[in-house]
């Protein structure tokens, strides 16, 4: 038996409700819990990270992010691995396991999806919208002036016969 440590008559009940994180909140995270194991239909291997907000007004939120990382379909596995780059590009590593994405700060935008509980009522639940890079804190960098074109060099002529030189041929006294 394991005593609570707190009087529970003094607690506000929950009343169960839980609200997403708002749409296109910024907010730092890290990965808490990492597990790869074959996908449902055995087509490809699913790694699924456990992302915890740290700091702020969500801190304590979890996000779950599942990712195909090899799968019988090119461009779906395509779309894993790319999204897991995204993910080492965030926390600023090149990882080769998946227990080193785990407890690395990273910054993301946090999206919000519908889905259907088996009630049948909607629910709503957090995602990562987009990873943040580095390059994403840096202020824009300045454009540098466009460059002018080179001068042409002037198309070499002749002078009309009897013309000075250095001095300018009229067009209908140039011989052809």
């Amino acid at each position: 038996m394991a005593q609570l440590g707190f009087n529970v008559a003094e607690v506000e009940p929950s009343s169960g409700e839980w609200e997403p994180i708002p749409d296109g909140t910024e907010v730092e995270l890290h990965f808490t819990e990492e597990e790869m194991k074959r996908n449902s239909k055995d087509t490809g291997d699913l790694l699924t990270l456990k992302a915890e907000v740290i700091g702020g007004e969500y801190e304590g939120r979890s996000i779950t992010v599942r990712v195909n990382a090899s799968h019988n379909s090119p461009v779906t596995q395509k779309i894993g691995q790319e999204e897991i780059a995204a993910i080492c590009a965030s926390i600023g590593i090149v990882a080769q396991d998946t227990e080193e994405l785990l407890w690395k700060p990273f910054r993301a935008i946090v999206g919000v999806e519908e889905y259907a509980k088996k009630d049948g009522s909607t629910g709503y639940s957090n995602k990562i919208k987009k990873y943040l890079f580095e390059q994403d804190n840096a202020p824009p960098a300045e454009k540098p002036a466009p460059a002018k074109p080179a001068p042409r060099p002037a198309a070499a002529s002749r002078p009309a016969p009897g013309a000075k030189p250095g001095a300018p041929s009229l067009p209908w006294k140039r011989s052809g």
